[in-house]
């Protein structure tokens, strides 16, 4: 009988156990409260009120989708994948001690596996999907009015 321990748990990492991701998300945040500042001015240089509002609306879910899902991928995801690799060396190395064959924790590196993957398809399609708000925004609310016929 082999004995196997656990995967690490799937949960961000502290800034003293990723650096640089935490800086990489920091220069993120910052990317995006520049994307927010230009968002603002074209949305409060409309005059009706209606789009003003939808314009608010499309802000407040850019910022959210991206910050949630740059934290997913670079602050949760990275570091999992990190964690993952270093308990498959010990497990391997520990099984292989014990006279056993990988296959005693396979199935348990194959669900931690696919927990990760979910999580990074989540970021990442939330961070997709604050790009494309993002463009939708400037494409809707440019900083400057094209007037017709000045083309």
């Amino acid at each position: 009988m082999c004995t196997v321990l656990a995967p690490p748990p799937l949960a961000p990492a502290w800034p003293w156990q990723a650096p640089g991701n935490w800086l990489a998300f920091a220069v993120a945040l910052v990317l995006v409260a520049v994307g927010c500042a230009v968002g603002i001015v074209g949305v409060r240089r409309q005059t009706d009120a209606r789009r003003r509002r939808i314009g608010w609306v499309l802000l407040l879910a850019m910022t959210l989708c991206l910050i949630i899902g740059l934290f997913l991928i670079l602050i949760v995801v990275y570091p999992a994948i990190d964690a993952l690799n270093s308990w498959e060396s010990q497990q391997d190395q520990a099984v292989r001690a014990q006279g056993c064959s990988a296959a005693a924790w396979l199935s348990l590196d194959h669900l931690a596996l696919r927990t990760i993957q979910n999580v990074h398809y989540a970021g990442g399609g939330l961070t997709y999907l604050g790009f494309l708000l993002f463009t939708l925004l400037g494409w809707q609310y440019p900083l400057k009015a094209v007037r017709p016929g000045s083309l």
